[in-house]
């Protein structure tokens, strides 16, 4: 791994890009992944690993991927699809491990957890193949799978079963499974365990922690501290939804009026094109949320940081597209607080490490005319970003790349103007 991250001075060790992104003084990357990442308890699955699904896969296999139907009443069904009414794709890390798995004479289920036990098998003898067997695999006594003239040496496994050693016999009823469990007791370390696992992962752009039990703080502050980790230590550009946790951090959305805000919150971040934001937007998700508030209220919450469903006639609408971030300095002021200048610093930040990892280290020397390649590569990022609504604008005239303090150094200064989409409007009409 490239170093990445932030710097005060010029020391680090490993070969890298280093970018501070801070407020100017007064005197080929997407342009919006779209791809979430979650931890989920859950009853089917493998253990303690990601499973990765797609809004397309959702839709047509979710029985199969996570054991019930797409439009299934399934808590975890109905997560997936709010985050799917924005998001494209999604890491779903199955956070409770050593699930025993369910088990019939003849087969044991592909993975642990309760689901299994939803499962049974019908074996019947085969009118046309003499001594074998047709074998169907029921789940909640709709058949998933179903092998003609099968014995137990040529039965395939499926995607819900795998099958033992045990010869087949033929029953006029359903063999049934029985003894999955949900494993151990979750608890914070289960989820860290899901922070190292994405860790590696490039193509994120939204995590979502939805704990909002007993030790959701202690969930909230490892999401936090290890986001802070990824953004200004490693360079890796993402956020973090959660719910109820002031990090006062550009990184992190707090959403306040309740925890199932989250998954919509968290897919309509991630499918947010760099030129919009979700200001507005109106939640077409299912689930009952509050949102009724005083006008005192919704500005108490704006100035706490939330981000806030608010009522409008018939409908919820996103009042703000901001992040927790609060306490605003000289090197991040309250441009820091939208999310869509987040979004279009990031896109910036990772552009510029993709094109100088891709076409310079290593591989262009320090001079003059390697500088002014780089340079060029930049303006022609910036106008694009322009070009295409990314960046109000930017100012050429001190955009400048000079050797640093050692000779396999280059500093990069340049300074933008971040986009910002309309929020208020100031009317006056004249009567008369």
């Amino acid at each position: 791994m490239y170093g990445g991250g932030i710097f005060t001075s010029q020391t680090k060790t490993l070969p890298g890009v280093y970018i501070n992104v801070q407020s100017k003084p007064t005197s080929e990357v997407t342009t919006s992944t779209g791809v979430c990442a979650i931890g989920m308890q859950m009853d089917w699955c493998a253990d303690k690993a990601i499973t990765i699904i797609t809004a397309q896969d959702f839709k047509d296999n979710s029985l199969s991927i996570i054991g019930y139907d797409s439009d299934s009443s399934n808590a975890n069904a109905q997560k997936l699809r709010e985050i799917f009414k924005n998001a494209v794709k999604c890491y779903v890390f199955k956070v409770n491990g050593n699930c025993v798995k369910a088990t019939c004479t003849y087969a044991t289920a592909k993975y642990g957890g309760t689901r299994g036990n939803a499962l049974s098998l019908l074996i019947t003898d085969d009118v046309d193949v003499a001594d074998t067997f047709d074998v169907t695999t029921y789940l909640d006594g709709v058949a998933v799978d179903y092998q003609k003239a099968v014995v137990i040496a040529t039965v395939e496994d499926n995607d819900w079963v795998v099958f033992g050693s045990t010869e087949f016999v033929a029953s006029a009823t359903e063999v049934d499974f029985s003894g999955g469990t949900q494993g151990d007791t979750v608890d914070v370390a289960d989820y860290n365990d899901m922070l190292t696992e994405i860790a590696s992962i490039n193509d994120i752009n939204i995590v979502i922690n939805d704990v909002s039990t007993v030790g959701s703080d202690n969930v909230n502050a490892l999401f936090s501290s290890w986001l802070a980790d990824q953004r200004d230590n490693l360079g890796r550009k993402l956020q973090l939804v959660v719910y109820n946790y002031s990090a006062d951090y550009e990184g992190v959305i707090d959403c306040y009026n309740s925890v199932n805000m989250v998954y919509w919150i968290g897919g309509a971040l991630a499918g947010c094109q760099l030129n919009t934001s979700i200001q507005g937007k109106i939640y077409d998700g299912e689930f009952t949320i509050a949102g009724a508030y005083t006008s005192a209220t919704l500005a108490l919450a704006l100035e706490a940081g939330k981000m806030v469903l608010q009522k409008d006639n018939d409908n919820l609408r996103v009042l703000d597209d901001i992040n927790s971030l609060t306490t605003f300095t000289e090197d991040k002021n309250s441009d820091f607080h939208y999310n869509q200048t987040i979004r279009a610093l990031d896109y910036l930040a990772n552009t510029l490490k993709g094109k100088f990892v891709d076409d310079y280290l290593g591989k262009i020397q320090n001079n003059s005319s390697g500088r002014a390649s780089f340079r060029s590569d930049i303006i022609t990022i910036l106008d694009g970003m322009v070009n295409d609504g990314y960046l109000s604008g930017y100012d050429k005239s001190i955009l400048t790349v000079v050797q640093g303090d050692t000779p396999r150094v280059i500093v990069v200064n340049l300074g933008i103007t971040p986009p910002v989409s309309m929020s208020q409007a100031y009317i006056t009409i004249l009567v008369g």
